[in-house]
């Protein structure tokens, strides 16, 4: 069966690199793994319109999208500044995309991982509690041999925000919480061994 884990958690605390230590576990163990967002095709269509790919989004997607985007922003992203701004830009973009396509990055999300193996494991970066809960509900439906759980990456660090998105992180009973400690460690290098422990931890309980 296939496993979709609903990743979330403020921003800096370690969701990325909880990712990639999952990552190097299974891929020790043969699982097939990724790890997506579903913030990522509303960053596709914030960059420039000639750099817009039908292999990540389908055309028949792209005039009602830039409609939406225009009508928050007509200024373009550089594709790798995550400040503030373009943060809470993003944030208000995929929360008007939700309301007048609400099963598009569902689907988007799914398209993903009907292309892997039967036994994958799927990692979704997801913020708001109701669309984890939206796609619960669209897997529960449609994709019998899909399983799908919330994990929620706890830290005593995190970055500054202001957005709708990472503001909802808290209002949700995710079904795992993980903790990514920083601080009472004597390095960095001692704290990310406490994720590693606690990753192989979650991989033992949670997939294999």
């Amino acid at each position: 069966m296939k496993k979709i884990f609903v990743i979330n958690g403020l921003p800096g605390t370690g969701k990325t690199l909880f990712g990639q230590i999952i990552s190097e576990i299974l891929s020790r163990k043969s699982v097939d793994f990724t790890h997506t967002s579903s913030i990522l095709p509303i960053k596709h269509i914030m960059l420039p319109k000639n750099k817009w790919d039908e292999a990540i989004i389908q055309k028949n997607y792209w005039e009602d999208l830039y409609k939406i985007r225009i009508g928050i922003t007509k200024k373009d992203w550089d594709g790798t500044t995550k400040n503030v701004f373009w943060r809470k830009i993003m944030s208000e973009i995929k929360l008007l995309i939700v309301k007048n396509k609400p099963n598009f990055i569902n689907n988007w999300i799914l398209d993903q991982v009907t292309k892997l193996g039967k036994n994958a494991v799927v990692f979704v970066d997801i913020r708001e509690p109701e669309n984890i809960e939206a796609l619960k509900l669209h897997v529960k439906n449609n994709f019998k041999n899909i399983q799908v759980k919330a994990v929620c990456i706890e830290s005593d660090f995190n970055e500054d925000f202001d957005n709708y998105s990472d503001s909802s992180v808290g209002n949700y009973a995710y079904d795992i919480y993980v903790n990514n400690q920083r601080k009472g460690f004597k390095s960095e290098e001692e704290a990310k061994n406490n994720l590693q422990k606690n990753a192989l931890e979650f991989v033992k309980k949670y997939i294999i």
